[in-house]
Order: structure tokens, then C-alpha cells, then sequence
């Protein structure tokens, strides 16, 4: 499903480059549960970027369902990311001045569904997770775990076949951060949704089927769990 190919990403700081990402070339199967892992600085974050079609100065090629991401056109990406792609934050992203069913609703604005449908698809996604009778609740009246849940439903609700997870349990405690993961890997098996995820945490990386080691920008070894 998704593949890099001699994938360089660098930047000019200082009138020197810096290489986040080198060379690197790189397989994602359909359905599989990766875990990206390495030191602060070591491409990690800047992988799921390319992946999400949020950052296209790079070298080499990025493909996903054999199709270029770098021939997408500007209305084509966006289209990509906002019906093949779902974004799980560390620090959940949700608009404080809206209930839970708001944010989960807000890919759905550019979708071009009916209120109705939004609705429904939207109170769906909060159900899957466990999050059914807090549909109006704010994040300011939710747990951190239930944060981080109405961020996941908010990734699922235009059913992506992609997710990608920046450090999804980065801010939650490792009781709810396992209770995260496991939903996770649950959705990953019993929907073949594809999962990608950053993650410094060893333990939360062994839910992956393969954790692949990042260092200085290049593909130290993969590991399967």
C-alpha cells in the first residue's frame, strides 16, 4: 500500500543542510501495524509527514496504491488526505469550544455530506470507541483518555484506510496508554485499517507487527514483534 523509495527530505538551516530523512526506501503493507522508533531528531516524524502528504520537498518517490503522491494535484491531495488518511495527535487537536461530536464531525465539512449524515457518521465513530454517551461533552469535561478516543473517532470518521499516530500515548498515563493501544490494535486486526505510529515507548511499539528503527534520517534495522 504505501512505499518509499530513495526518499530524501533535507533543510538549508544555517548555510548547511540537515538531513531528516536519507535515502530511505521503505514498504507498508496493506493492513499492517508499523511502529517507527528512534532518538529525538532521527526522521521519525518527518516518515509520517511524507506518508500524510504534509511535506512534499523531498527527493525520490512516494507511493501509495502504486499511485505518486507528488503528481497529486493541490484539490488531489487534499482529497487524499482527508479520505485515505486519518491523523491521531499526541496532544489530540480538539477545539476546546466544541463538544465531542463537533470535532469528530469537522473532516466531514469537506466531505460534502448532509448535516444528517455528518451527524450520524460522527455519533458512529464516538460509539466505536466508547465514547457513545459523550457526544456532548467538551474535551474540558473528558479524561485525557477520552480525549485522545475522540481524536481516534474524529481519524475514523471518514473511514480511512490509512492511520497515522504521532506519539498517540505521549500524553497519557501507561494504564490508558495501553488501554489506547489495545483499541488500536484491535481496529488494526478486526478492520484492516493500516497503522502507522511514532512512538519513544518501547512497550506501546511491541503492539506493532513490526517496529522499524530510525537513526539520523536512515533505516537502522526492522524488528518484528
Amino acid at each position: 500500500m504505501i512505499e518509499l523509495k530513495n526518499v530524501t527530505r533535507r533543510y538549508l538551516l544555517g548555510g548547511e543542510y540537515i538531513y531528516a530523512l536519507r535515502e530511505v526506501s521503505f514498504k507498508v503493507q496493506d493492513g499492517e501495524f508499523l511502529a517507527i522508533m528512534g532518538p529525538s531528531g532521527s526522521g521519525k516524524t518527518t516518515f509520517l509527514n511524507i506518508i500524510g502528504g504534509l511535506d512534499q520537498g523531498i527527493s525520490g518517490e512516494v507511493l501509495i496504491d502504486n499511485e505518486l503522491v507528488a503528481k497529486l494535484k493541490d484539490n488531489q491531495l487534499s482529497k487524499y488526505r482527508n479520505q485515505k488518511i486519518g491523523f491521531i495527535f499526541q496532544s489530540f487537536n480538539l477545539q476546546p469550544i466544541y463538544t465531542a461530536l463537533e470535532n469528530v464531525m469537522m473532516p466531514l465539512y469537506f466531505a460534502k455530506v448532509s448535516d444528517k449524515e455528518k451527524n450520524r457518521r460522527s455519533a458512529a465513530a464516538l460509539k466505536l470507541v466508547g465514547l457513545g454517551n459523550r457526544l456532548k461533552h467538551k474535551p474540558n469535561q473528558l479524561s485525557a483518555g477520552q480525549r485522545q478516543r475522540v481524536s481516534i473517532a474524529r481519524a475514523l470518521v471518514n473511514n480511512p484506510s490509512v492511520l497515522l499516530a504521532d506519539e498517540p500515548t505521549g500524553n497519557l498515563d501507561s494504564k490508558t496508554g495501553g488501554e489506547i493501544m489495545t483499541f488500536l490494535k484491535k481496529l488494526n486486526k478486526e478492520k484492516q485499517v493500516t497503522i502507522v505510529m511514532v512512538t519513544h515507548d518501547e512497550e506501546m511499539a511491541r503492539y506493532a507487527d513490526r517496529i522499524l528503527k530510525i537513526h539520523d534520517g536512515r533505516i537502522q534495522k526492522t524488528i518484528k514483534t
